[in-house]
C-alpha cells in the first residue's frame, strides 16, 4: 500500500502475511480504491478474522509478522511500489533434484518482458489442450506495448489471446517469432494467452 500527498511524498507500507490493512479506523470488509488520509493512522490486522479472535484450536505457538516500509520523493507506482515488492509477494523457491540428468540445462534465463510493472503470474501447462498458459498482469498503471521473450530453445509458434478460464477468445493468434511477441495491455489488467 502506498500512502502519498498531493506533493507526492510519501511512504510504502509492505505487510506480505497480514490479511488485512486498514487506514484512520480499524475495520475489515470496507475497501476503497483511494482514500483521503484524515488522522495518519494504519491499522494491520495481525489477526485471522475481523474479531481478532484467534482461539488455541485454531493457532497454536507463536506466530511472527514482517512489514516492510520505505519512503519516497515522488510516487511513480512502478518505481516506489510494484517492483520493490515484487520479490516479497512472489518470493523465490530453490528445489533440489537428485536423480539421472535430462536433457535441459542446469541454469537458464526464464520468460523476460521489455518493462517492468509487469508481472508473470501463471505459465502452465493446459490442461484443456496442448500448450502453455502464459498469464501476465500489468499491476503500475501503465498500459502499452508489451514484448514478451520466451526461454530459449521454446518451440511454440503462435500465442492465442484468452480468458482468465483459458477459452481462447480470438481465433487468430499472435504470431511468436525468435521466441518473442508483442501486443498492447491495458492498465491495471491481466492478459492471458495458449501458447501452441
Amino acid at each position: 500500500m502506498a500512502l502519498f500527498s498531493d506533493s507526492g511524498k510519501g511512504m510504502v507500507l509492505n505487510c506480505p502475511t497480514s490479511p488485512g490493512i486498514s487506514i484512520d479506523n480499524p475495520g475489515l470488509f470496507r475497501f476503497s480504491g483511494k482514500k483521503r488520509l484524515t488522522t495518519g493512522k494504519v491499522f494491520v490486522n495481525l489477526f485471522n478474522n475481523q474479531w481478532g479472535t484467534n482461539f488455541t484450536e485454531w493457532i497454536e505457538g507463536s506466530f511472527s509478522q514482517k512489514m516492510y516500509i520505505w519512503s519516497f520523493d515522488r510516487y511513480n507506482a512502478e518505481k516506489n511500489f510494484i517492483t520493490l515488492s515484487e520479490e516479497t509477494r512472489s518470493p523465490m523457491k530453490g528445489v533440489f533434484f537428485d536423480g539421472p540428468e535430462g536433457e535441459i540445462p542446469v541454469t537458464q534465463e526464464g520468460i523476460s518482458l521489455n518493462r517492468k510493472g509487469i508481472l508473470v503470474t501463471a505459465f502452465k501447462p493446459d490442461l484443456n489442450r496442448d500448450g502453455m498458459v502464459l498469464r501476465i498482469w500489468e499491476q503500475a498503471g501503465n498500459g502499452g506495448l508489451c514484448k514478451v521473450t520466451l526461454p530459449k530453445g521454446s518451440s511454440y509458434s503462435i500465442a492465442y489471446p484468452c480468458n482468465l478460464r483459458e477459452e481462447i477468445t480470438r481465433d487468430e493468434g499472435i504470431a511468436i517469432s525468435n521466441n518473442s511477441f508483442q501486443f498492447m495491455i491495458k492498465a491495471n489488467q491481466p492478459a492471458s494467452f495458449i501458447l501452441k
